[in-house]
């Protein structure tokens, strides 16, 4: 996997990649405590998302919930992605990868299988 480049984009302006694995579970403000959406309205997106383009278009292959948060936040007009040029199998694997070591969320185990 190659990292093209980094930069800020605009969260609206990004779809999810169809190949992601997180397809349930996905609301940013599941969870205990403060939602996802509140932390990023206060401090913004920290870890950036990874990103490729498809056609045209940036699609979110991880940072999916960081992504929708952004997007549903007030005032957040940027976000930090790292854009990656990888295939379909590359960005399945950088998917399932980031989901399997964050320690917060489990994806469940139907989007795994697919």
């Amino acid at each position: 996997m190659e990292t093209i480049d980094r930069k800020d984009v605009d969260p609206n302006e990004l779809e999810i990649d169809p190949v992601n694995e997180r397809v349930s579970n996905v609301d940013p403000h599941s969870g205990d405590g403060e939602s996802l959406q509140e932390s990023i309205e206060e401090m913004g997106v920290i870890e950036p998302v990874v990103i490729r383009e498809v056609e045209g278009t940036y699609k979110v292959i991880a940072g999916q919930r960081r992504t929708l948060a952004a997007q549903a936040a007030s005032g957040v007009d940027e976000i930090p992605a790292r854009v990656v040029d990888v295939d379909d199998s590359e960005a399945k694997i950088l998917s399932i990868t980031e989901n399997a070591e964050q320690f917060r969320k489990d994806v469940p185990k139907q989007d795994r299988a697919n």
